[in-house]
């Protein structure tokens, strides 16, 4: 009876269990939804991922739309950092052009679900934290200092 329940457990909570006793980060993953708030879907990050969030615009004129997920940990973290310590070049409504669309925002984060609404919000508040000294910039994880 006990391999039984801890069997159901398992299939019914693998990736609750596997990314809790892995400590892989999970995300919100979307391509391409026009409000931040639609994503629900989850996924969990490979080691060497961090998760993020893009907010682009089309060259069209179209509105914005988000990409949400998991994103290689270097240069997440490097470009994360430059736009912690250039924060005069990232006004809202600047933008940096890519082929089809410009991304008028990009930021990851170190923490399981951080890549949620806003991506100017999140990059405020992740800028804030590191003023503070409660964002591990080369992680990019809130310290657990901050947690207390």
């Amino acid at each position: 009876m006990q391999t039984l329940v801890l069997s159901l457990v398992l299939v019914a909570f693998p990736c609750a269990i596997n990314s809790a006793s892995t400590g892989l980060l999970r995300c919100y993953q979307c391509a391409n939804v026009n409000n931040a708030s639609e994503c629900n879907t989850l996924t969990t990050c490979q080691q060497d991922e961090l998760c993020g969030i893009e907010m682009s615009i089309s060259t069209s004129g179209s509105p914005y739309t988000y990409t949400m997920g998991c994103y290689r940990k270097h240069p997440c973290i490097e470009v994360t950092r430059f736009r912690m310590e250039n924060e005069q070049l990232f006004q809202q409504g600047h933008v940096v052009g890519k082929r089809n669309s410009l991304a008028a925002c990009s930021v990851c984060c170190g923490s399981s679900l951080c890549n949620t609404g806003n991506c100017y919000a999140l990059t405020n508040k992740l800028r804030e934290l590191w003023k503070a000294g409660l964002l591990d910039i080369t992680t990019l994880a809130i310290k657990t200092t901050a947690l207390q």
